[in-house]
């Protein structure tokens, strides 16, 4: 419907629209090149679940959002501003409250309005 969708998108807007900030999506054909967009600068942010060890192996730190299973968004280890900032941001609830978001969104844009009208 033209409009960008999906868990860590919706997480990642979040984040931005507390920071009076805007998303812009880099697309990447695999996770390593994700992360080399961060590496060299070409990208902020890694939103989407990375393994510790494969940060720790590419010298990213995690921050953010993360899952039960230790995995984490990424940032440069250079970005401690941008790595306080996301953590703060992320409380144990903010998927529910983001989850919550979407829904709403999807069940407006699939919202259908009938008037009744006299001939």
């Amino acid at each position: 419907h033209g409009m960008p969708m999906g868990e860590q998108y919706a997480l990642a807007e979040d984040f931005a629209s507390t920071e009076g900030l805007r998303v812009r999506v880099e697309v990447a054909t695999d996770t390593l090149r994700l992360l080399h967009l961060l590496e060299t600068g070409q990208a902020d942010l890694v939103a989407l679940p990375v393994s510790r060890k494969l940060l720790q192996s590419h010298h990213l730190q995690p921050a953010g959002f993360h899952t039960q299973r230790q995995q984490a968004w990424a940032v440069k280890k250079t970005s401690e501003a941008l790595a306080h900032a996301l953590d703060e941001w992320y409380q144990p609830d903010i998927l529910t409250k983001v989850q919550k978001s979407v829904i709403e969104r999807v069940r407006m844009v699939h919202h259908v309005t009938r008037r009744a009208q006299a001939v």
